[in-house]
């Protein structure tokens, strides 16, 4: 047998609804991006579930992508809370919501994440933000048509996903206003310039500073909770060929045409 983990261009994320109040505040979600620990989510759920990293809005295998390092001086993505939460807590009370608020986290009915992914960040924000909220369970075949109607306030979600290295077309259909996966129903039109500048740029170092200025501004002012970016667990017997198991750089399985056994 042979056995791997590999970056994979899946994340992991909370779809944050903005058209419903209090979400409609930037300020009401730059604070959660700020106060709810990555570390504590990673921690708690990976020994059950997959390992995932803290990363910004770029899957980690990506050219265009923050040095991880540097990724964990940044608020909101730092181990030490004690500022984030701070800040956090004077942009609740300057968005109206000094005491935190009521609200409801919809979710599949698969242990990973009713009986522990969901409960951990409820747990967060409770404690950082006094923000309460209950939890409501679903088939996980009803995602897509929740996240269409927009039927939710917030949505433990895994439904941010590249099919290349360069992320423009990711960032085109989630985050661009009216995107066809845009679940949250994010509308920046700054951000959207950058993505009109991306669609003509073709210099790589162009676009290093084109992402990095999108993804500051996603930071500022968030479109959901990004936990962030996973790796996969692939098993194989050595007797399948033709996979090249042994030698992908990162995960996106599409099709496998070609596949024999050597024995």
């Amino acid at each position: 047998m042979g056995a791997v983990t590999y970056d994979c261009l899946n994340s992991h994320n909370f779809a944050i609804n903005n058209e419903r109040a209090p979400f409609s505040d930037p300020r009401v979600r730059r604070a959660i991006h700020l106060a709810v620990s990555r570390q504590t989510q990673i921690d708690g759920y990976t020994p059950v579930w997959e390992p995932t990293f803290v990363t910004r809005w770029i899957p980690k295998p990506s050219p265009f992508a923050t040095d991880p390092n540097a990724i964990l001086q940044m608020p909101g993505f730092r181990a030490d809370k004690e500022a984030d939460i701070a800040e956090a807590k004077r942009l609740l009370a300057e968005a109206g919501y000094p005491d935190g608020f009521e609200t409801t986290i919809t979710t599949w009915n698969l242990p990973t994440t009713a009986e522990v992914a969901v409960p951990l960040f409820v747990d967060e924000l409770r404690k950082t933000l006094n923000i309460r909220a209950d939890i409501k369970l679903v088939e996980r075949a009803l995602q897509s048509e929740i996240l269409s109607k927009g039927d939710y306030d917030m949505f433990r979600n895994g439904d941010y996903s590249g099919q290349i290295l360069d992320p423009f077309p990711m960032w085109n259909i989630y985050l661009r206003t009216g995107g066809s996966q845009n679940w949250s129903r994010y509308a920046n039109p700054e951000f959207d310039a950058v993505l009109d500048k991306l669609a003509l740029e073709l210099d790589p170092f162009g676009r290093a500073e084109l992402f990095n200025q999108g993804m500051d501004i996603l930071d500022a002012n968030p479109p959901f909770y990004h936990i962030g970016f996973c790796g996969h667990s692939p098993a194989w017997s050595k007797d399948v060929k033709g996979m090249s198991m042994d030698t992908r750089l990162h995960v996106l399985w599409e099709r496998l045409d070609t596949a024999w056994l050597d024995r």
